[in-house]
């Protein structure tokens, strides 16, 4: 009967763990979709007319992300529910909830094997560990991000593999489960890594306490993840045909003048690691302020924080080693899955060093922590009990005002750019995105002025800028005038991203050029023509099917239907996109019309 009721207990905890992720991030459901790769990320699925799994999942070692199961998921959410971004926010939020249930089972499997001295509050320890995970301001970006779902479903496959094998890991059965979701934790994100390192000290542990768990299995358990490692490592890198391009890096780094200047490259990348490692430890015990594009932070503040950190860390592992080994645990598990976002700052492979979303599966162990030391003062101190609990559920209620309102932030562009601002003022990529933002709302003046502070904190490549910046002029400027400054931008520019993005403005111009002036009829099928050609240019490069949905327009306007229908035809036969609907109608109506005609 005890049992039963425990078990009851449970499900009430895990309903209310679920309620609580849910309406929590609910605002995030009306988020939309950010100009920073969600955009390019849903027009890239709505383009997708067949799958080709072996490119998907046999890479070949071609550039640094090789995320296909994350790619997977994305094009579940366009095959089931059309890639709608209300769906896609929610199956993000989806997965954070799971998380949160997963924290509550692992927390209490381990508490299992590892008793502590606690009895009275051992019960509450899972429950407030998930439910301060799940509250964390930290994971806000990782939710409301619909690109940053790779944070989320390696974590998901991650916390599934190490609660497996904490339940089942007497078993070469689960075992062989358990080392097939780290597998596919690595295949969502790189970090999935992680979870090999966290599996060692695990055995280690059981090992040394001498517990009554004496039929693990840690040469099986060693051996199964090894393997997976070996086969991942083999489908990234095409079955070693392919050497890592971070070889390459570092031999280019190394050598110097055909000498190795191991002093000058290693001092000042360990100062990185240092200051990053400060950053990351700091953001886990105190979140706030958040900020989207971390691009500046005090490195000399950081490098002491880092250096005391790097200490407390080897200090705090001695001093745990054999009386602690449940929250040593989870504080060196903290630790571990942070550690790949350390490269990220030292070779500057994203778009900012460091970032929020990096501390999303590290936010799990310091949250199992703090609910273990708030239950320790439970226990020892001689404070009245209401007082204690007060202050507990003051910090839960603290902590997700703070996520709810974040949460908000994030449900427009316009407001999360504006706090980005705010945080990362000299950034001039979040305030060129941020003047996109302002222009697509109407606010063609403020979109104009963030443009300017744009170009004048961007140095060196400035095309990008410079393009947007005429493009909100077409207002105030002649439009032809526009269309001849953004045609010779878009002939002097190398980036393919950037060129694409010229041109699209271009022939925008373009179109503008023949809606506000008068034109004769030559000079009107002159304009049309050139529309033509930089359409035709578009196609070539980027081979984006909408190029040629509108030339089929164009030559229509010209009066000349065979050629029009030609690329109706090809848009109706290669695309799925908002566009391919028309044009398979005007491609039957004109051959209809084109047999009549015969």
């Amino acid at each position: 009967m005890m049992v039963q009721n425990s078990d009851v207990r449970n499900l009430y905890k895990i309903f209310f763990i679920t309620i609580l992720g849910l309406g929590l991030f609910y605002p995030s459901i009306f988020a939309g979709t950010l100009p920073i790769d969600d955009q390019q990320l849903l027009h890239h699925l709505l383009n997708v007319k067949t799958i080709n799994w072996h490119r998907i999942f046999l890479r070949n070692g071609h550039g640094y992300y090789y995320r296909p199961l994350l790619y997977t998921s994305f094009l579940l959410d366009e095959i089931f529910m059309g890639s709608h971004p209300v769906w896609m926010h929610f199956v993000n939020i989806l997965l954070h909830t799971i998380n949160g249930v997963l924290v509550f089972n692992i927390t209490k499997s381990f508490l299992k094997i590892f008793p502590i001295n606690c009895s009275k509050e051992k019960q509450l320890i899972p429950f407030l560990s998930s439910i301060l995970f799940l509250c964390n301001p930290i994971v806000t970006e990782s939710v409301n991000w619909i690109s940053g779902r790779s944070d989320l479903l390696s974590g998901t496959f991650a916390l599934l593999s190490l609660f497996i094998l904490l339940e089942k890991g007497q078993s070469t059965l689960f075992i062989l489960v358990s080392g097939l979701f780290f597998f596919l934790s690595m295949l969502s994100k790189e970090v999935g890594f992680a979870l090999f390192p966290v599996v060692l000290l695990f055995l280690y542990l059981t090992r040394i306490s001498q517990k009554q768990f004496t039929n693990w299995r840690p040469l099986t358990t060693i051996l199964t993840y090894i393997g997976f490692i070996i086969f991942y490592v083999m489908m990234r890198f095409g079955g070693g045909r392919h050497a890592p391009k971070l070889v390459t890096h570092v031999k280019k780094a190394m050598i110097s003048g055909g000498t190795l200047n191991v002093f000058d490259i290693l001092l000042p990348k360990l100062k990185i690691f240092v200051v990053a490692y400060g950053f990351y430890m700091k953001k886990l015990l105190y979140p706030l302020p958040l900020n989207f594009a971390i691009v500046s932070i005090n490195m000399n503040l950081y490098e002491v924080f880092g250096i005391l950190s790097i200490l407390g860390t080897l200090l705090i592992f001695y001093l745990l080693l054999k009386k602690q080994q449940f929250i040593l645990f989870f504080a060196v598990f903290s630790i571990l899955f942070f550690i790949p976002a350390l490269p990220v700052a030292l070779y500057q492979i994203a778009w900012t060093p460091l970032a929020e979303r990096y501390l999303y599966l590290s936010s799990v162990g310091f949250a199992v922590i703090l609910s273990y030391l708030l239950c320790q003062i439970k226990r020892k101190y001689i404070v009245p009990y209401l007082i204690k609990d007060a202050a507990i559920i003051f910090l839960f209620v603290l902590a997700c005002v703070v996520t709810y309102n974040r949460n908000l932030c994030w449900q427009s562009s316009l407001s999360l750019y504006k706090d980005t601002i705010k945080k990362s003022p000299s950034f001039a990529p979040i305030r060129n995105d941020y003047a996109i933002v302002l222009k697509r709302h109407g606010y063609t003046k403020e979109a104009l002025a963030q443009f300017q502070i744009a170009k004048t904190l961007c140095r060196g490549k400035q095309s990008r800028i410079e393009n947007n910046l005429l493009l909100a002029k077409t207002t105030s400027l002649n439009a032809n005038i526009v269309a001849a400054k953004l045609a010779s931008l878009y002939d002097s520019t190398k980036s393919k991203k950037i060129k694409q993005e010229i041109l699209n403005n271009l022939l925008r111009a373009l179109g503008m050029s023949m809606e506000t002036r008068p034109l004769s009829d030559s000079q009107r099928e002159n304009l049309i023509k050139t529309m033509i050609h930089y359409n035709a240019e578009g196609y070539r490069l980027f081979r984006d099917p909408f190029y040629l949905y509108r030339q089929g327009q164009l030559f229509l306007m010209l009066g000349e239907k065979e050629k029009a229908k030609v690329f109706f035809h090809q848009v109706c036969s290669e695309s799925s996109d908002f566009f391919t609907s028309a044009a398979c109608k005007l491609d039957q109506k004109l051959s209809k019309e084109l047999a009549s005609n015969e």
